[in-house]
């Protein structure tokens, strides 16, 4: 049936339904647009005779020189442009400091995370700050 989208203006909704699946079915099975298969031997390139199509290709990516994290501040939490060269010298893991904090340590919830989030991708929640397993340590504690 047709819906009033306002007074002047009507559309067929099912219709336009109907005919979208009518169109998926037909090129799915004649593998056309997204559904063509590309399994080595199709030449057609568009005429383009130094393509090579192939079906074992592997993307590889470099690693990005810059990267965004996000800095929490006293207007909140903001987006920053990181080198990643910087972070590639400071992946050496820190030593572990054991359980020798505890939330009564921190003033603030974002220092606990902070201290949460450079130890925990080494040695797991060693100061017991998350001990509901919910990964937010000291969740009582006061925000900036």
């Amino acid at each position: 049936g047709a819906s009033k989208i306002d007074s002047s203006i009507s559309f067929d909704y099912e219709g336009m339904m109907k005919e979208m699946t009518n169109l998926e079915e037909t090129a799915r099975s004649e593998g056309i647009g997204i559904f063509k298969v590309c399994d080595g031997t199709n030449n057609d390139n568009g005429g383009d005779d130094d393509a090579v199509t192939t079906s074992n290709f592997i993307a590889e990516f470099e690693p990005m020189e810059y990267s965004t994290e996000i800095v929490y501040g006293d207007d909140g939490g903001k987006s920053v442009l990181v080198s990643n060269s910087d972070k590639q010298a400071s992946s050496i893991p820190p030593s572990n400091p054991g359980d020798v904090r505890g939330c009564s340590d921190f003033e603030y919830y974002e220092d606990a995370l902070r201290y949460y989030e450079r130890y925990y991708p080494y040695y797991g929640d060693v100061a017991k700050l998350d001990r509901d397993g919910d990964g937010v340590p000291c969740p009582g504690l006061e925000h900036t």
